[in-house]
């Protein structure tokens, strides 16, 4: 899974996985992409995978509700 992370001027920053990134140029990828997205490779060309940048997303989020929710069951005055 490629995800873009950043830009960097005409780059964009992607992460391979926690710790293994890359730089890819921009005129690689089509259409626009944010910070975030989940890139797939067509016929020579990056695109967003817009399924699996929502798939992630939400697992993210419900990734993130069940911390708070566990932090909140330990203090419960807070």
């Amino acid at each position: 899974m490629l995800i873009v992370d950043r830009f960097e001027g005409e780059y964009a920053v992607c992460e391979l996985s926690p710790d293994t990134f890359m730089h890819l140029s921009l005129a690689k990828i089509d259409g626009d992409v944010r910070e975030g997205d989940v890139l797939s490779y067509h016929n020579g060309r990056f695109v967003a995978d817009v399924k699996s940048t929502a798939q992630r997303s939400n697992a993210m989020r419900e990734k993130t509700n069940r911390l708070f929710q566990k932090t909140r069951s330990r203090h419960p005055n807070k």
